[in-house]
């Protein structure tokens, strides 16, 4: 194969830098692969359009950073360090009012047929631990709120409601989340996030990435909805549909982003697959030898599958030229 290499750039290997001796946990989080058509569409229906072949993920120009590529890891970290202070916030409203309580206590009512397991709030099953909050949110959940009333009304019913939505909220602040765009020619994102062109991006492709391959679109709204917990029971809301509110939804102010955003309960390093990787680009300041660093990497781990670009303006457009 041909390569259109830059006079500058040398693909040897370079020396490692360390990083020190700070690790965070590798979760491991395996990926059903091929992607089931079954799963396809219900993705399709909860994000409400088609998946993008492609996702980037922009990077810093930072040692840490280039560790994880050489690694093929990336992090998924806390929401309480992200730019916009209302992010991942869920905003749950457990009040009852009067006609809703005299339905809740009615003895017809389908609530008292049936009870829901245990939910443990330190439960670091994701799969397991979505399964028991949907049976906590379904109608089945509110089956004991005749005996909640009994013993202490209308209080002790709002306190229970409370603790609920609390147990719901805490997943939203304590996991791991995720960020791409679906445009490496986002010149936001080379600014902010890639230090003023200094950094690097990586292309994925969502049909075998396990970091990416449920990733949900960022809805840009005027402000951020309140769940009532009483109206998502009725209409049998999951706890995947009400996670999508606080992890979806952003303030127009960052709508330029066109950010994707994959979550996962715990949060840490979570590793992909060298084929998933489609390609590198380089910003247009890069240092040369985070460069060669870059090309030494995708050199010794992940050719001839991935590509390495780099970008210039070409008549005020940005565009890639591959360099190996």
């Amino acid at each position: 194969m041909t390569t259109h290499r830059s006079k500058k750039y040398s693909h040897k290997k370079q020396p490692h830098k360390s990083t020190g001796n700070r690790k965070a946990a590798l979760v491991d989080y395996p990926m059903q692969l091929p992607i089931t058509v079954e799963f396809k569409e219900r993705l399709l229906l909860f994000n409400g359009c088609e998946t993008p072949i492609s996702l980037f993920k922009f990077e810093r120009p930072e040692p840490a950073r280039v560790a994880a590529f050489r690694e093929g890891v990336a992090y998924f970290s806390l929401p309480n360090g992200f730019n916009d202070t209302q992010d991942c916030r869920l905003a749950l409203d457990g009040s009852l009012s009067n006609e809703e309580l005299k339905l809740a206590l009615s003895p017809e009512n389908q609530w008292l047929t049936a009870g829901a397991p245990p939910l443990s709030a330190n439960q670091t099953n994701q799969a397991a631990w979505i399964e028991g909050a949907n049976a906590h949110l379904s109608i089945a959940y509110f089956r004991t709120i005749l005996e909640e009333y009994k013993r202490g009304g209308r209080r002790r019913i709002r306190q229970r409601l409370d603790l609920l939505a609390n147990l719901f909220a805490r997943p939203v602040q304590t996991g791991g989340i995720c960020c791409f765009t679906d445009d490496w020619r986002n010149e936001l994102m080379w600014e902010k996030y890639a230090r003023k062109d200094s950094g690097f991006v990586l292309e994925f492709n969502t049909q075998n990435c396990a970091i990416c391959w449920d990733a949900s679109p960022i809805e840009y709204v005027d402000k951020f909805p309140k769940i009532r917990l009483y109206a998502a029971a009725m209409a049998g809301t999951t706890w995947k549909d009400m996670l999508r509110v606080p992890l979806t939804k952003l303030r127009e102010r960052w709508w330029q982003e066109r950010e994707w955003r994959t979550w996962r309960m715990i949060p840490g390093f979570y590793r992909y697959a060298p084929d998933s990787l489609v390609s590198v680009t380089l910003g247009q300041r890069i240092q040369d030898d985070l460069a060669n660093c870059l090309l030494a990497i995708v050199a010794s781990k992940y050719f001839p599958r991935t590509r390495v670009y780099e970008t210039k303006f070409v008549d005020g457009a940005l565009v890639r030229i591959p360099i190996m």
